[in-house]
Formats: structure tokens, sequence, C-alpha cells
């Protein structure tokens, strides 16, 4: 009813529809949300129930809060309390001892130090097993041959040395185990032909007596055969210092075949010791090749000779070694020799004069 008392048709009620626009962002604009929560999506519509028009009429319009005003103010609210703004999470990294934490944590148990390979460097080994390299930088194949199998030797007054050295034929069974009582150690020769070289050369090793190879060529030998045969004599006897020439074969006979030996024994790393025949060319040719060398001084036992022979002998050679400072002497391992060595060791005055392997001699040639 109007004042005037005009009845007015009644208003038909009406919904009111308030339609909240998705908010959208701007292309370079930062999210509002951190990157780990999920996506924004359009916020809900909010649908206010039908009033009556006379309600719609009492209401104070400024007390009226549209779903527009409501979208705007209470989303932020609610969006930063749930996460952070991407911004914020830029300027406040975590703590260090955080961030290490949580690698230790994520990185697989390892039982030794961390390696870190880089693109185009080199990775480099542990210091454990850089000092393992080290260490097996010098094998013992580096070492000559005729330093790697000498017997063990001291002369620190330099005095003069008499050494001696032994052909075994075969005349005198278990002959390693008689040597122990001559009270020196001799050096002994085998033929790198014979059926048992191999074995002898392990039994005197066994017994602390250095060993040298004898070594013959067929007739009608070639340079070229020196080397193959070589090899072969020292794959049956490795553990040789020296080659010993009794004066024949090649080694006497032929100077290219000689040559060859010489190239041979000085990459071996090993000594020369020969009988000299004629001009003695092949303890020359030896030297030159910088083999070290040495010359028989004299055959002790040639021609059957018995025990009293040999020990004079033998006293002579000391006689010359003392003035000289030093000599080789060539016998063989038979009863005689032996016996006679075992003699005559007891009465040298080792304050003159010292009986050594041939290795002590040609070594002292070196130093």
């Amino acid at each position: 009813m109007t004042a005037d008392g005009a009845e007015t048709a009644a208003q038909p009620e009406t919904d009111v529809v308030v339609v909240v626009p998705t908010e959208t962002i701007e292309e370079g604009e930062p999210p509002l949300v951190s990157t780990t929560e999920p996506e924004a999506t359009a916020a809900p519509l909010i649908v206010q129930a039908p009033v009556a028009s006379e309600d719609v009429a009492d209401q104070d319009p400024q007390e009226t809060v549209t779903a527009e005003e409501t979208s705007v103010e209470d989303e932020p609210a609610l969006i930063e309390e749930e996460a952070p703004a991407a911004t914020d999470l830029e300027e406040t990294p975590a703590p260090a001892d955080e961030v290490e934490t949580a690698e230790a944590a994520a990185a697989p148990a390892r039982s030794g130090p961390v390696r870190v390979n880089r693109i185009g460097v080199a990775p480099s080994a542990p210091a454990g097993e850089e000092a393992a390299v080290v260490a097996t930088e010098s094998p013992a194949e580096d070492i000559p041959a005729l330093r790697q199998f000498a017997v063990e030797f001291e002369n620190p007054e330099g005095l003069p040395l008499l050494s001696l050295v032994l052909v075994d034929d075969g005349a005198v069974p278990d002959a390693a185990d008689k040597f122990a009582a001559l009270g020196f150690a001799p050096t002994v020769v085998i033929d790198a032909l014979a059926a048992d070289a191999s074995d002898k050369m392990a039994e005197y090793r066994a017994a602390g007596v250095e060993v040298a190879m004898q070594i013959s060529l067929p007739d009608g030998a070639q340079p070229t055969d020196v080397e193959i045969a070589f090899a072969a004599a020292f794959d049956i006897l490795p553990e040789t210092v020296l080659v010993f020439s009794d004066g024949t074969g090649f080694l006497q006979s032929d100077r290219n075949l000689t040559a060859q030996a010489m190239a041979v024994l000085a990459a071996e790393g090993r000594g020369f010791v020969a009988v000299q025949r004629g001009l003695g060319s092949a303890v020359r040719d030896a030297a030159d090749a910088g083999v070290p060398a040495a010359a028989v001084e004299r055959q002790i036992d040639g021609n059957g000779a018995q025990q009293n022979a040999i020990v004079r002998a033998l006293d002579q050679a000391a006689f010359r070694a003392r003035q000289s400072g030093g000599a080789v002497l060539a016998g063989s391992v038979t009863p005689e020799t032996l016996a006679a060595l075992q003699e005559w060791a007891a009465t040298v005055d080792r304050d003159q004069l010292l009986i050594a392997p041939a290795s002590a001699l040609l070594l002292s040639q070196t130093e």
C-alpha cells in the first residue's frame, strides 16, 4: 500500500545471483602460491538465497557485501596461510645445515671417499690407490739379473777378491748339499741343454749358491739364431747371473755370433766369464757392449789333477789376486776339487783376501 492508499501490485520475487569472475594470472606476474602447491582454481560461485523485496529495501547499502569484494579480500588471506609466495621462497633459502642433512639422507651409503668426476678431467685415484701404483712402478724385472740373482756379499774394506766358477757336469750326485761344507759360496755353471738343468738350478738356489749358464749353438748358426737360443736357455735357467764360456764354441770362434750374444746379455743385465783362447776377443767384445766381464785366470783342476796339486794351484792364484786386486778361477765339480777347496779355504787369511762369488767381482766393475 502506498501513502495515498493506492494499492500497488506485488513485485515478483527475484533470485539474486552473484557471479565471481575467475582471476587470471597475467604473463610475467609472479604466482601467488609456491610451485609445490597445486594450481589455483577458479573461485566457486557464491549464490545468495533469494530474499524478499522488502528485506532488500530495508537492508543498509553500506552493510551489503558483494561476492566480488568477499573473494578479493578473503582469498589472499587464505592463500597466505596455506603457502608462502614464490618470491619469499627464493629470498629465504633453507639453512645450510638443514640442506646438508637432507642431502646426506638422500645420498646412498658409501664405504669409501666420494669421487667427483668432471667432464673433460680425468678422474684421479684416491691417495691409497696412488700409493699402490707407486709401489709397483719398479718391478723386479727392471733389476739386472746379475744383481737380482746374485748371492749377497759384502766387502766393506775393499779387499782383493778371488772367485771360483765350477762347472757341474753331473759327476757328483747331490752336489748342492756338499757346498755347505766349503765355507764359501762359489758360482756353479749348468749346461742349459742338460736334461736336469732346471732341477739343478733349483737345488743350488735353495742351498744359497748362485748359478751361471753354459750354452752352445749348432754348426752353421746365424746371428738371428743367437737370440732364439738364448731366450730358450733363459726359460730353462731363468735365475742365472752370467754366461760362462770354456774357450770353445761359437763365443770364441765367430765374431758376428759373439757380438749378437753380447747384445743379448747387455739387454738381460747378465755378466760374462770366459776361459781365454787365442787373442781373447770375447771378453773385449763384452766390455765394448757394456757387459760386466772377466777372463779366467787359471784352470785349477785340469788333466785329472789330484787334491794336492789343486791346493797348490789355489795358493798361487791367491797370491796373484792379492797383488792384482782380484782374479777368477775355473774348475769342475768333482770329489777331488771339492775336497781341495775345503782344505784350502780353511787356511786363507780373510784379512788380506776374500773368497767371493763371481757376481761380486763383476759388480765391483760397475761401482
